[in-house]
């Protein structure tokens, strides 16, 4: 019948439809596994070219190392040829980089350095002069105290100096105001 046919037709176009859909997703995974490929050859292609270069550069230091080799029992023309080795296979990036990396290490480490000696030279004047300016106010609270003990032992000398006068003026009768010269006389020969 009619009806069948209609869905047979419209499950064949689900399944066409499901089909191209399949066809489609394959064909963006070959594509994109085309292009890891891609990826995967220039890599590999890369890292040969880079072996290849690295056994020449080793069969050329080889070869510098024999040359130099023969001027073990000439020292200056075998430190020349070291040097000159160092220099002609010593253009590596990296190692221009880990130098680079060292000296501004150093250089830090030199700045931090000094930065921490003037510190320290700094921070031992202050001590100096603080020990010093404690020195001083010691010196000075000992002055004071053997200047004070001083002027204790003067005013007691004062006070005994004027009970002294005071008992001597009493004695002479020099307290009143008015006194005759007998009446002096006989108190001096009575104190003495």
């Amino acid at each position: 019948t009619i009806r069948e046919q209609m869905e047979q037709i419209t499950d064949m176009v689900n399944e066409l439809e499901n089909l191209q859909k399949i066809i489609v997703s394959l064909d963006v995974q070959l594509n994109e596994l085309r292009e890891k490929l891609k990826a995967a050859d220039s890599e590999i292609k890369r890292e040969i070219n880079k072996n290849r270069a690295a056994k020449a550069a080793l069969k050329k230091i080889r070869n510098d190392i024999h040359f130099a080799s023969g001027f073990m029992q000439d020292i200056p023309r075998l430190q020349k040829a070291v040097k000159d080795m160092y220099h002609r296979y010593n253009a590596d990036k990296d190692f221009a980089i880990i130098q680079a990396e060292d000296q501004e290490s150093k250089n830090e480490f030199l700045r931090q350095r000094d930065f921490l000696e003037r510190t320290v030279k700094t921070l031992q004047i202050q001590v100096s002069k603080q020990t010093t300016a404690v020195m001083d106010k010691v010196k000075l609270v000992e002055e004071n105290a053997s200047l004070i003990t001083e002027t204790n032992y003067l005013r007691k000398d004062l006070k005994t100096e004027l009970r002294k006068n005071m008992k001597m003026e009493a004695l002479l009768g020099l307290t009143k105001k008015v006194m005759t010269n007998r009446e002096s006389e006989k108190r001096l020969n009575d104190a003495v």
